[in-house]
């Protein structure tokens, strides 16, 4: 394949436009690649169990922390659901779990609430430009979702 032109919204590459190239001037050497993001890692630090704490993300081989600035009920559920740790009881702000370290790496997150990761919210990917650790987010999710039982 080669000018191989898509809108982003295709379920698969051959339903993008494209010219079929057969024994035309393009080479392997011409061959391309994509590195993918992936979902984000999240965990929470200092709670006082495994469903509360300051929120930090994995990025660029380092856990960071997330910045308060717009954070509200919505990006707590989102986080939550991706900890299997039920819906966001509060959004604490303001470093309630303590100040972390390191890089923030997101400022201003925008959930709707019906994400299934934070990756798929609009955020600003700040490095402390904006926040300092005094304001570091954090979540308190209502516990465990309890799974149904496996039927026998």
């Amino acid at each position: 394949m080669d000018n191989v032109r898509c809108n982003g919204n295709e379920s698969a590459l051959d339903q993008c436009s494209a010219n079929p190239q057969v024994g035309s001037n393009c080479t392997h050497r011409n061959d391309i690649g994509v590195v993918c993001s992936g979902p984000v890692s999240v965990r929470l630090v200092n709670g006082t169990n495994m469903c509360s704490g300051r929120v930090e993300v994995y990025r660029n081989s380092f856990w960071g922390t997330i910045c308060d600035n717009s954070w509200d009920k919505n990006e707590s559920d989102v986080v939550c659901r991706m900890l299997n740790c039920g819906t966001a009881v509060s959004a604490p702000g303001g470093s309630q779990y303590g100040a972390g370290t390191g890089n923030i790496w997101l400022d201003s997150v925008n959930c709707s609430g019906t994400e299934t990761a934070l990756d798929q919210c609009p955020a600003n990917p700040q490095v402390g430009i904006n926040c300092t650790h005094s304001r570091d987010a954090a979540v308190i999710c209502s516990g465990k979702s309890i799974e149904p039982a496996p039927m026998c």
